[in-house]
C-alpha cells in the first residue's frame, strides 16, 4: 500500500514539475481548425517598435518609436514575407524574405540583409500564430500540459520554438532563443490576445514581442486577412550579393597592446608572459577569431 502511494506522489510531482504529455498531432489539428487552415496572412494595424540594446541606463526598456502604421504580408508555402510600415514622420524602408535571400528596399534603393538578419526574419515566420501551428504538424512536434498545452518543434533552421495553445484551441504565446552579440542565447517570446474573427480568420487583435526581456514590437491589429497572394521577386544585386569578408587590422599601441580595427567594432589585445586578453570582442565569432 505504501509502496502505491508512494508511486501515485512521484507521478503527481513529475506531473505537476513538467506537464503531462499529451498527443500534439491532435491538440495541433484541433486548432489549425479553429484559427484556420492558410497558405499566407496579411495583418495591418498601429502600435510602436522600440531599439533593442539602447537603453539610457542598464535595466531600462528599450527606447520607443511610435509606427502610425505597419502591414506584414507571410506566405508559409514559400518562406516569403514583407513589412511595410510608417514611422512618426515618414515610411521606413521596406523589409523583405524570400527562402534563403533577405534584403530591404526604400524607393529604388535595395540592400541586401546579412545572413544574421535573414536568419531572424525566417525565425518571425515560425513566430506567428499559423506559422507556428504549420511549423509544429511539419517538424515532429512534442507536447505537454493540462488545460494549456505547451508544443515545441526545432525549425529547418534548428532553432527551438515553443508555443502555448490555450484550452479553446487558441495560440497565445510564442518563444524561441536567438544569437545576441550581447545578450548571448537571446530570449524572444511573442504573445497573442484578443483573437477576434477576421472574414473567417481566427486572428488576435493585439501582439507583443519581447526580446531580451523587454518589448521591441506591439501591435494593435485592425485589419488581417487568409490567402492574400504573395508576389515577390529576389532583386539580382540581392540573389548575386556576397557576405563582404571579415577584416581586422592591427596598430601596435604599446609594447604587448594592439589596437584591433576593421568593420564596426574595435577592440584592444593585451599580451601576457603566458596569455592574451582580448577587450571588447565584438559581435560574433567570425569577427573575434582572426
Amino acid at each position: 500500500m505504501h509502496k502505491q502511494i508512494l508511486i501515485t506522489l512521484t507521478l503527481i510531482g513529475a506531473f505537476s514539475a513538467h506537464g503531462i504529455a499529451r498527443d500534439a498531432k491532435s491538440v495541433l489539428d484541433a486548432t489549425i481548425k479553429n484559427m484556420g487552415d492558410v497558405k499566407s496572412v496579411q495583418y495591418s494595424g498601429s502600435g510602436a517598435v522600440f531599439t533593442l540594446g539602447q537603453s539610457v541606463s542598464a535595466g531600462a526598456p528599450w527606447p520607443r518609436v511610435e509606427v502610425k502604421s505597419f502591414t506584414r504580408t507571410v506566405d508559409y508555402d514559400k518562406l516569403a514575407a514583407r513589412n511595410e510600415g510608417v514611422g512618426p514622420q515618414s515610411p521606413v524602408p521596406t523589409q523583405f524574405l524570400m527562402g534563403d535571400k533577405a534584403w530591404g528596399q526604400a524607393g529604388a534603393n535595395v540592400t541586401p540583409a546579412s545572413p544574421a538578419v535573414m536568419a531572424e526574419r525566417q525565425l518571425q515566420i515560425w513566430l506567428t500564430p499559423h506559422g507556428f501551428l504549420k511549423g509544429a504538424s511539419a517538424n515532429k512536434a512534442t507536447a505537454k500540459g493540462g488545460k494549456a498545452t505547451q508544443v515545441t518543434f526545432t525549425t529547418p533552421g534548428k532553432q527551438r520554438v515553443v508555443g502555448t495553445i490555450s484550452a479553446d484551441h487558441l495560440v497565445e504565446k510564442v518563444e524561441s532563443w536567438i544569437d545576441n552579440p550581447v545578450l548571448g542565447d537571446m530570449h524572444i517570446e511573442t504573445s497573442y490576445g484578443d483573437y477576434r474573427d477576421f472574414g473567417g480568420l481566427r486572428f488576435p487583435a493585439k501582439m507583443v514581442q519581447k526580446q531580451g526581456g523587454f518589448p521591441v514590437f506591439e501591435l494593435t491589429i485592425t485589419e488581417a486577412k487568409a490567402n492574400v497572394p504573395v508576389e515577390i521577386s529576389v532583386p539580382d544585386s540581392v540573389r548575386q550579393a556576397v557576405p563582404p569578408p571579415v577584416r581586422v587590422a592591427s596598430e601596435k599601441l604599446a609594447d604587448g597592446v594592439w589596437y584591433l580595427t576593421g568593420g564596426s567594432h574595435h577592440s584592444v589585445l593585451v599580451e601576457f608572459a603566458d596569455h592574451v586578453a582580448l577587450i571588447e570582442a565584438p559581435l560574433n565569432e567570425e569577427r573575434s577569431t582572426p
